[in-house]
């Protein structure tokens, strides 16, 4: 692999010509340039079947976002329709055929750090940002408003999920049961059983209620669910579990050497969660973490990395 080799001679108008088939090796960034067995740099491509193949095109569309995408998910609708929310710095828009809408602009301005998070819980979305309130989309009727609950007030968070039939934030950003401490980094609250409307409060008959994780993990940076609950923290990964009332979840500390280094550094694929951690790419399988950056990667990845700007 990365040496050149002659291939079959060709006679072009009397004059032999040698094509040469040039084999790119493996990427090795962290090898010197001079000698280097494989390649430097790969740039615009995907591995494929024996070296690498390029991007696709970029195809043009009209009527699009009118400025850039802050962050998007999808929702089925009750007429089993796929529908597209998408936020900008102006506003949340939901894509209706070859247009997007707008649904919610009224005092609507964000920073270009945080993402707007979009949290699927039936037909609707939950819409959290850490500086506006928390939104409830609704996919029937294309309406994006202020999530008001029966009693209480929703705290703004800087990441959430939907564990089993809770929405659970975390990292809360407003959290008016504590007046005297509004913000919690380590915090995470869940609303009540199966209804977003609920109180979010602690309340033991609908089972909504808080958990404060441990110091030592640093800020709740992400939480991914499903049946259970996988929580990062910057140091640490901790499994929530439903149990029912009146104990409603039980944590665990699953990992105790890292966590994710950013909120939007997580990816939940189903069986599988990916992350970045202070030391490289991790996979978390439900049991454990296994590397998969190694040295070569993950050099590159945080030789190049601003990490100011990590959570973009």
């Amino acid at each position: 692999m990365g040496q050149a080799f002659k291939s079959a001679a060709l006679n072009q108008g009397g004059a032999v010509v040698e094509s040469v088939k040039v084999e790119f090796g493996a990427w090795m960034p962290d090898q010197m340039n001079a000698f280097n067995p494989g390649a430097c740099e790969a740039l615009n491509v995907i591995p494929g079947e024996g070296g690498y193949v390029p991007y696709r095109d970029f195809s043009l569309r009209t009527n699009a976002l009118p400025a850039a995408c802050r962050g998007a998910a999808t929702v089925d609708s009750l007429s089993r329709d796929i529908k597209l929310f998408a936020a900008t710095t102006a506003g949340i828009y939901a894509r209706n055929g070859s247009n997007f809408d707008a649904l919610y602009t009224h005092a609507f301005a964000i920073s270009d750090y945080h993402y707007v998070h979009f949290i699927p819980f039936g037909t609707y979305m939950v819409i959290i940002h850490p500086e506006f309130p928390t939104l409830l989309g609704n996919s029937n009727t294309h309406e994006v408003k202020p999530l008001q609950p029966e009693t209480g007030t929703v705290p703004r968070a800087r990441c959430g999920a939907r564990v089993g039939d809770f929405i659970v934030l975390g990292n809360l950003e407003s959290e008016l049961q504590d007046a005297l401490q509004p913000k919690q980094p380590r915090r995470i609250r869940w609303n009540g059983f199966n209804r977003v409307d609920l109180p979010w409060i602690t309340d033991e008959l609908v089972q909504s209620d808080y958990q404060d994780l441990p110091s030592e993990g640093g800020a709740v940076m992400g939480i991914a669910g499903r049946e259970f609950g996988t929580i990062f923290q910057e140091r640490m990964i901790t499994r929530m579990t439903y149990m029912g009332p009146p104990t409603v979840f039980s944590f665990e500390t699953v990992e105790e050497e890292r966590g994710a280094i950013c909120t939007d550094g997580i990816v939940d694929t189903g069986t599988l969660i990916y992350f970045i951690a202070q030391d490289g790419f991790y996979v978390w399988n439900g049991v454990n973490t296994a590397p998969i950056g190694d040295a070569i990667i993950n050099k590159w990845f945080f030789d190049r990395l601003n990490y100011a700007e990590r959570n973009r």
